[in-house]
């Protein structure tokens, strides 16, 4: 419909191509005739236009076989901040040594989670790290996101709307989504439990189109890494919320220069763990996976009873 339509096409000037509205129709006949003349010749490529799993082998970004990434110019700059930079042995050094402190160790693992829930059927949730200022939140915040790529481009703010909230959660699908900063959202505790329950529902909403149908529902299952000052849920909250989150109170840092030397060093150093992990969960298969799953699963509630 964008370059088989005169009056279309001309949008293509935005990106550069030489297409006004006097020459646009004498373009898309050219177009047409070149893919009718060549349609036997021109390569059949498989795309999709989530991050996350593709097939059961392939998973974008890293190991994304043939399959091509067809996005929206708007999120180009998401799809470039997955790129990876820097030294994986030098991050690891330095995540190693903030990974004793139980906060931040717990904030890193999640970044990790969200590839294999699919693989073991379990829904998405909430890790929310809340506290006074000058705990290093959003520096664990970044040192979770560099996982897969640059955090400052990666991280998503509370002051966004619902409509802008969802189709990024889409977007990232099987990635870990990283909300900053709980404040901004404002002081309605209603619109803040309805965002919960948004993202927590793994979907997009119902939404008509111009033709009356319906556009397609886009899916996705994440794990939500988010921060702010004051508690998520209060005593007025409703139950479903509560389910879906699991709280962290206090600083993930001891020290608040750690914390600030985060920024610098993530910025630096990011993009290859995530690949890395996603890359052994293929070698080991999801039959491992799920026996692993419910060996820790089972451990776990046999430490806590």
């Amino acid at each position: 419909t964008t370059i088989y339509q005169s009056r279309n096409i001309v949008s293509l000037a935005d990106l550069g191509a030489l297409i006004t509205s006097e020459n646009s129709k004498q373009v898309v006949s050219f177009l047409e005739a070149l893919e009718s003349e060549n349609i036997e010749r021109i390569k059949e490529a498989k795309s999709v236009s989530q991050l996350g799993w593709a097939t059961d082998e392939n998973f974008l970004p890293g190991h994304a076989g043939d399959i091509v990434l067809d996005v929206e110019r708007s999120m180009i700059g998401r799809v470039n901040a997955y790129q990876k930079k820097g030294s994986l042995d030098e991050w690891l050094n330095v995540m190693a040594k903030h990974r004793e402190r139980n906060r931040f160790r717990f904030i890193l693992a999640a970044a990790f989670a969200p590839p294999i829930l699919k693989t073991v059927n379990q829904r998405i949730f909430f890790i929310y790290n809340w506290g006074g200022s000058e705990g290093g939140k959003t520096a664990a915040l970044h040192a979770a996101l560099s996982a897969w790529g640059d955090p400052e481009s990666l991280k998503v703010s509370f002051n966004a709307t619902k409509v802008g909230l969802e189709q990024t959660a889409a977007f990232f699908k099987d990635l870990p989504f990283g909300l900053n900063e709980r404040q901004l959202a404002g002081t309605k505790q209603e619109s803040v439990e309805q965002l919960v329950y948004m993202l927590a529902e793994g979907g997009s909403k119902i939404r008509g189109t111009k033709n009356g149908g319906l556009q397609a529902i886009k899916q996705w299952r994440t794990v939500i890494i988010a921060n702010g000052e004051e508690p998520l849920s209060n005593d007025s909250t409703q139950t479903g919320v509560s389910t879906r989150v699991l709280e962290v109170y206090g600083p993930p840092f001891d020290d608040p220069q750690e914390a600030s030397d985060i920024y610098p060093f993530t910025a630096e150093n990011h993009g290859a763990a995530g690949v890395k992990f996603v890359g052994k969960l293929l070698e080991v298969g999801e039959k491992e996976v799920v026996t692993l799953n419910k060996e820790i699963t089972k451990r776990i509630k046999q430490s806590a009873k």
